[in-house]
């Protein structure tokens, strides 16, 4: 059985009231946890200890509240993380799932990276990182990710499009449609010349034999998505404004090129739904079921 190791997340958020329904509502699921994170937390949600569902996290762990930050929320989030991760190292589990961190919880929990994506690039240097989404058929790829606006048309190079499609490419068994970068992808240099300086992107992609078209206007690439195509977005909103329209709560993020599986949930702590109890563990179930798929692929 396919065993997935699962970091709590800020324990104040909403992550680990939508992992425990989750659980509680599937008990015959077909993969396996192991969950960071103080146990005691996990009991008070519902969720029973077992041979499919072990608790791995400190027993000591102080105590918060939902919808509460805090510094101990600070500690554990940081700490279930590198616990999750050195768990997985260690070959016991075969995929992970990361619950929603506050990025500056994990600054106070002694974290300085932005968020897992960035921790991941310095924990594992030779990984050349993709951030993916996938919601049912649609798969929906980022060039560049959490980088300021200005500095996307420099970070983008032939060779980091062609790398992010190709990976895109692999995991989703689907053509990839490139997104120009300007309005109209620049109108053949009138409203900007970036996709021509680029174009030697799609040279690489044909010799390595993906499927693909491009540059093309992202608006009307959005506009008739049916998902029969992947899309690979040049910067973060370009792709995650519609996407995150179109699949609201029925998506998980996926980091590609890793020496392992990691899956993530698409939105964040959500600390107003983590006081009222009522989220709805939709993108969580998504993630949780795109690790295991693509951990039984490996």
């Amino acid at each position: 059985m396919i065993r997935l190791v699962v970091s709590c997340g800020d324990p104040s958020g909403v992550g680990p009231q939508l992992a425990a329904k989750l659980l509680n509502e599937n008990p015959e699921r077909p993969w396996a946890v192991d969950l960071t994170g103080p146990p005691e937390l996990w009991r008070s949600l519902g969720v029973t200890e077992s041979k499919a569902t072990r608790f791995i996290g400190d027993n000591n762990a102080p105590t918060t509240r939902p919808g509460e930050p805090c510094t101990a929320g600070a500690e554990i989030q940081c700490r279930g993380l590198i616990q999750a991760l050195e768990h997985l190292e260690a070959g016991q589990a075969d995929a992970i799932v990361t619950l929603p961190v506050n990025k500056l919880q994990m600054r106070a929990g002694g974290i300085d990276e932005a968020g897992h994506t960035e921790l991941f690039r310095r924990r594992y240097p030779e990984s050349e990182l993709t951030m993916v989404f996938r919601s049912d058929q649609r798969w929906l790829g980022l060039a560049t990710d959490h980088i300021p606006l200005r500095r996307v048309p420099e970070a983008l190079s032939p060779e980091r499009i062609a790398s992010a499609a190709e990976a895109l490419h692999r995991a989703s068994c689907k053509p990839v449609a490139l997104c120009g970068l300007n309005p109209h992808a620049g109108e053949g240099g009138m409203l900007g010349d970036e996709e021509l300086r680029l174009e030697p992107a799609l040279e690489l992609l044909r010799r390595a034999g993906v499927p693909h078209r491009g540059f093309l206007p992202a608006d009307g690439l959005f506009a008739r998505w049916s998902g029969l195509e992947a899309i690979l977005a040049l910067y973060h909103d370009q792709g995650l404004a519609p996407f995150k329209a179109m699949t609201a709560n029925r998506a998980c993020q996926i980091s590609l090129g890793l020496p392992f599986v990691r899956t993530s949930p698409d939105h964040g702590t959500a600390y107003e739904l983590a006081k009222s109890g009522e989220g709805d563990p939709g993108s969580t179930r998504v993630a949780f079921d795109t690790a295991w798929r693509l951990a039984q692929a490996l």
